[in-house]
């Protein structure tokens, strides 16, 4: 099974904090615009904004979008629509608007929309990755990604703090247009804190949260569920030798309400700690603080005996098909109950209209309009869900039915036998993935659409190694090993 953690994985320390956000709040009674999405989130003068939501009104009359300058609270811009209607807006950013973060609202009938959402004129610099995700002060920070600029010339790298909410300039010892390398401050307080690159006053969208010091690690928890008064056991690192100050936080996908769990045993490498009798149903991520200093990612833990998904068949089809799940705690009837799937592709839910529901049994059609890829199905009875996913593909993916040799060295030539391959590569590949989880991609000498001739490159990780093949966007279903020696 496939654990949900490996497909999604909720990181509450990587919440990303408005910079400079507005003081301004907006009281509104029913009826009033809200904007639910828009995008762009950024561009030139004359970039198009769709702004979707609901309650613009049918046309716009004397209602308007309105925009307000980050720098000053008191200066506010409004931006002509080029269309309108009750659910979407389209709005050019005006050819005259200067560089920088704004924050767009909608007004109708003296309403406007419940919050601001920022927008920045110009193209931000982007920050793709940055390592380590921790150190402690002197530890040299590698930030990788776009549109630095070739020198750093007046630009920056700034951080926030979580500990003391104040901003603090680091300085950089090298700049590239794609990388920068910057030193954590010797006199910089441990705790998290959060990254951006400042490029011709445009800040990077978002940030990555970095943690000064050496925060404990969770290494694995058992169980992964239960009701109130379960045992739950922690391993890892860097707990500490006794609890002191240190805790365990839960914070509950629902609400989003951070709670500590009282523990009955602690020590450097366990800690364990009961459910409390008023958690209430539902699932959780789980945190260790020691010394005041959070573990990197969380783990997620549901109060309650979710439903369990054994099997589903098939494993593939194009929108339409009919899927069978099969499992158990579904209840007898779908009540509130749900099917939700996260797409691989475009890393947005959706849910799936069931036609037939039993305690063991759920029938499901793939929506018409579902993206080609692969989705990772989940069932939510009584408010729970299913712990873990099975990967399903919309569409029909290539199929790989045998290969030789079974194992060689580098630059042994490999023959793929199968079909739905494509009569030509195009922007089909063929990859090994080692035992260590580290890619390669392998370079084709022959391609139909039954069979692949490819060379392993030089440099490939020994050992185990999992084929697959990608054709149209679709991944093969299973993987077949490959031995590097």
């Amino acid at each position: 099974m496939l654990s949900k953690r490996s497909v999604v994985q909720v990181r509450a320390d990587q919440k990303k904090p408005p910079r400079n956000p507005p003081r301004i709040s907006i009281q509104q009674t029913g009826g009033g615009p809200v904007i639910e999405s828009y995008s762009p989130s950024f561009g030139h003068p004359g970039t198009v904004v769709t702004i979707n939501g609901r309650g613009f009104g049918s046309v716009q009359g004397d209602s308007y979008v309105t925009v307000l300058s980050a720098k000053d609270a008191n200066t506010y811009t409004t931006w002509p629509a080029t269309s309108w209607s009750d659910t979407q807006i389209t709005v050019p950013v005006p050819l005259s608007m200067p560089f920088g973060k704004v924050f767009l609202a909608v007004e109708v009938n003296e309403q406007k929309s419940p919050d601001w959402h920022p927008f920045t004129v110009g193209i931000p610099p982007l920050i793709a990755t940055y390592s380590p995700a921790y150190g402690a002060p002197g530890t040299p920070l590698t930030i990788t990604g776009t549109g630095f600029g070739a020198s750093q010339g007046s630009s920056y790298v700034t951080v926030l703090s979580a500990v003391t909410r104040s901003w603090i300039r680091w300085t950089p010892t090298s700049w590239s247009d794609t990388q920068i390398t910057v030193p954590v401050p010797l006199d910089m307080p441990p705790g998290k804190v959060f990254l951006y690159v400042n490029v011709n006053t445009l800040d990077t969208i978002g940030t990555y949260a970095f943690t000064v010091g050496i925060p404990p690690s969770i290494g694995n928890y058992s169980p992964a569920f239960g009701d109130q008064g379960t045992v739950i056991t922690f391993s890892g690192s860097g707990f500490g030798g006794s609890q002191g100050s240190s805790y365990v936080a839960a914070i509950s996908a629902t609400t989003g309400v951070a709670m500590k769990w009282p523990t009955t045993n602690w020590n450097d490498h366990q800690i364990v700690v009961p459910v409390p009798s008023t958690a209430p149903l539902g699932k959780y991520y789980l945190y260790v603080n020691a010394a005041g200093l959070d573990s990197i990612g969380t783990y997620p833990f549901t109060v309650g005996t979710p439903p369990a998904i054994e099997s589903y068949a098939p494993a593939c089809g194009a929108p339409g098909t009919l899927v069978t799940i099969n499992g158990k705690g579904f209840g007898q009837s779908q009540g509130s109950g749900r099917v939700a799937v996260l797409s691989a592709v475009t890393n947005a839910w959706a849910t799936w209209t069931p036609i037939s529901w039993s305690d063991t049994e759920v029938v499901v059609s793939v929506p018409s309009n579902m993206p080609l890829g692969r989705v990772y199905l989940y069932v939510n009875a009584d408010g729970l869900e299913s712990v873990g996913t099975y990967a399903f593909t919309v569409g029909v993916p290539p199929q790989i039915l045998s290969y030789s040799p079974l194992s060689g060295p580098d630059g042994t030539v490999l023959t793929i036998n199968g079909r739905g391959f494509g009569d030509t590569q195009g922007s089909g590949y063929v990859t090994l993935q080692s035992a260590s989880n580290v890619w390669t991609t392998l370079t084709s000498q022959s391609w139909s659409d039954t069979q692949i001739v490819v060379a392993v490159p030089t440099l490939t990780v020994t050992g185990l190694n999992y084929l697959s093949i990608t054709t149209g966007g679709l991944q093969s279903i299973g993987t077949y090993p490959f031995i590097v020696q």
